[in-house]
């Protein structure tokens, strides 16, 4: 009797093993990233500016948001990885660096890595990307003599 209870023990174990999932792991936990896009002649925030979140291993890992009236960006549920964060907007230089809101106290000195290393569940907040308007030179190029260089 007791062979019997010990057999049908097994086949019950080795039945629940072999019905029972493995879990193959726990998803990660995404992470987040906000900030702020502000002019750099100003100080003041900027509207409507592209903030590009770009995953430097995988292209397929690219994320794009404008920014709010206030000039704020915010990227949810982001994979975790190596990130760059780049803001853009006409008549500005794009800008590839930016810092924290509240440190240093130099609000145009920037402290934040080009590239940003994401973990699981990390909340990257307070990025500032300084943009700069940009500038165009036109004219005509005059040798010496003031003629028209040409090319």
């Amino acid at each position: 009797m007791r062979v019997w209870n010990l057999l049908l023990a097994l086949l019950q174990l080795q039945l629940l093993l072999q019905f029972q999932q493995v879990p193959q792991g726990l998803p990660e936990s995404p992470a987040s990233v906000d900030g702020v896009v502000i002019d750099s002649v100003t100080k003041q925030p900027l509207a409507g500016a592209t903030v590009l979140l770009q995953d430097r291993l995988h292209s397929e890992g690219r994320m794009i948001t404008v920014t709010s009236n206030e000039g704020r960006f915010a990227f949810r549920s982001v994979s975790p990885g190596m990130y760059v964060i780049e803001a853009s907007r006409s008549g500005y230089a794009s800008e590839m660096a930016g810092g924290l809101l509240d440190l240093p106290p130099d609000p145009l000195a920037p402290n934040v890595n080009v590239v940003q290393q994401l973990a699981p569940g990390q909340v990257l907040s307070g990025i500032r990307l300084v943009l700069t308007p940009g500038a165009a030179i036109s004219g005509r190029l005059t040798d010496e003599r003031g003629e028209v260089v040409a090319g």
